[in-house]
């Protein structure tokens, strides 16, 4: 039986099947973006233990972001850094509850997904135009 979640579902899974990976990594920042910001939002209604997983699905995006990097590029080892570094923020964010931690991993997060956005927009338009 078809019903309307399993539709959903099917839509879902194509729809990411379909993603160039510039597209794949624009969508796993507005997840680490929507998981801090309900991470924050759980913290300011003292649901710890909801953070905690937010923040926790959080840690696991920044880490997948790391093991799917190409370190064959020059901007890999800063990208590395920056990574490492939000890691930590996160694991500290989750140990105190830091809202201001969040936050900053939040900005980050944003700032690199609009780069990617953007590089994902070039490349998009270098191939409509035929050049490689």
């Amino acid at each position: 039986m078809v019903t309307t979640t399993n539709i959903y579902a099917m839509y879902k899974t194509q729809t990411v099947q379909t993603m160039t990976p510039g597209e794949l990594i624009v969508l796993l920042y507005e997840e680490l973006g929507l998981r801090i910001n309900r991470a924050i939002l759980q913290i300011k209604r003292q649901k710890w233990e909801d953070a905690h997983k937010s923040i926790v699905r959080a840690e696991e995006i920044v880490l997948y972001l790391t093991e799917i990097l190409d370190l064959n590029y020059p901007i890999a080892d800063e990208l590395l850094k920056l990574y490492e570094f939000m890691y930590r923020q996160l694991v500290q964010a989750n140990g105190d509850k830091g809202i201001p931690l969040l936050e900053d991993v939040a900005k980050i997060a944003g700032q690199l997904k609009e780069v990617w956005k953007e590089a994902e927009s070039l490349n998009r338009q270098k191939v409509a135009s035929g050049r490689k």
